[in-house]
């Protein structure tokens, strides 16, 4: 007789990963005829797509979040930034789909806490955090997608653009580049 497949939330997780990772999105049907299991099967573990975007989130959000307190607040956020979008970086066509949900997993809202109390130890007042943890956010998420982006990114060629041209003469535009 045949074994049935055990299936559990961390082969859900890596199979709706990797359906992101090549074709851009997944389904709980697609990742039930990766696991070779039935449709509802999923539906034991999962109730829903959103429930999956947060594990999702927590996969990626489990290992690369140190504890920045003992560095200088630019270097804190500098590093910060770097694990962010290495996330994104690893996995590209991830960004599309994140952010058609809200953060509700207590990894990444930890890490987001994190940036806000870097951003308030370094002098932003409370009122305007969320405006700087978006905008940081924002920034990261765009960066990560230059990360993907054609090897030039700005090609005025036959464009008549002479400040942008003057701005970006002789320097490499390419990922992370632009920031370091």
């Amino acid at each position: 007789p045949q074994r049935r497949r055990i299936l559990d939330l961390d082969s859900i997780v890596t199979t709706a990963l990797r359906l992101i990772d090549t074709t851009g999105d997944f389904s709980m049907p697609s990742i039930a005829k990766r696991l070779g299991v039935s449709g509802p099967a999923i539906y034991h573990h999962v109730q829903n797509r959103a429930e999956l975007v947060d594990l999702i989130r927590t996969r990626l959000f489990e290992n690369d979040f140190d504890d920045y307190r003992d560095l200088p607040w630019a270097d804190a956020i500098r590093a910060w930034s770097t694990a962010y979008r290495g996330i994104f970086t690893a996995h590209p066509n991830l960004v599309n789909i994140l952010v058609r949900y809200s953060i509700r997993d207590h990894l990444s809202l930890a890490a987001f806490d994190q940036l806000a109390r870097i951003l308030q130890e370094a002098g932003v007042p409370e009122e305007e955090t969320i405006v700087w943890v978006t905008l940081f956010d924002s920034f990261t998420l765009s960066i990560s997608l230059f990360s993907v982006a054609p090897g030039e990114i700005w090609d005025t060629t036959g464009h008549p653009a002479p400040t942008l041209q003057q701005a970006i003469s002789g320097k490499e535009w390419t990922g992370w580049k632009l920031v370091e």
